[in-house]
């Protein structure tokens, strides 16, 4: 998935490049390669940056949420929010909900998402748990991924669209 948006809220601009399948850790360095590579290049790092995520790191090889919460996601999910920090303005759109994600456990997820998002918000990082999106979209037949359509590409895009003008009108540049 890749968007470019027209200026959202005072002029900053947004551009929102899908990885999929990662996990929060393997998100922080494409986060620090992306604003090291900038920097290199004398580039403009991103106005605005918006993490999609759904800590793929909680779940084991066949999808079925771990039987425990392994506790360096607390420093991963800390780690990302020390480099959000980096830009001038940042959201992290984190974590759905169980009953997207696992059925049978999704008491045990959600209690997990509670946990971890104490972290975002001890940072300031402003945060959306992108149920209101997920719950328009249609996924793939694996349940995990969001089907390719230009409707739920304009839905997605939509979501991201909103939430951006919302941190950039609300959160003081860093």
């Amino acid at each position: 998935f890749r968007a470019c948006f027209a200026p959202v809220a005072d002029g900053a601009s947004c551009t929102v490049q899908g990885v999929a399948g990662s996990t929060t850790r393997q998100l922080v360095e494409t986060l620090k390669l992306h604003r090291y590579n900038a920097e290199l290049q004398g580039t403009l790092k991103a106005d605005c940056v918006i993490i999609v995520s759904n800590l793929n790191e909680l779940f084991g090889k066949n999808g079925v949420l771990k039987p425990r919460l392994d506790p360096a996601v607390f420093t991963d999910v800390a780690d990302m929010c020390k480099e959000l920090r980096e830009f001038e303005y940042y959201g992290w759109v984190l974590g759905g909900c169980g009953r997207l994600w696992c059925a049978d456990t999704a008491a045990q997820y959600d209690e997990w998402l509670i946990q971890l998002l104490r972290v975002p918000t001890s940072y300031g990082v402003p945060w959306h748990d992108g149920v209101s999106m997920y719950d328009t979209v249609r996924f793939r037949p694996d349940g995990w991924h969001i089907s390719g359509t230009p409707e739920n590409m304009r839905t997605v895009a939509q979501f991201v669209h909103e939430f951006a003008e919302i941190i950039v009108a609300t959160l003081l540049p860093a």
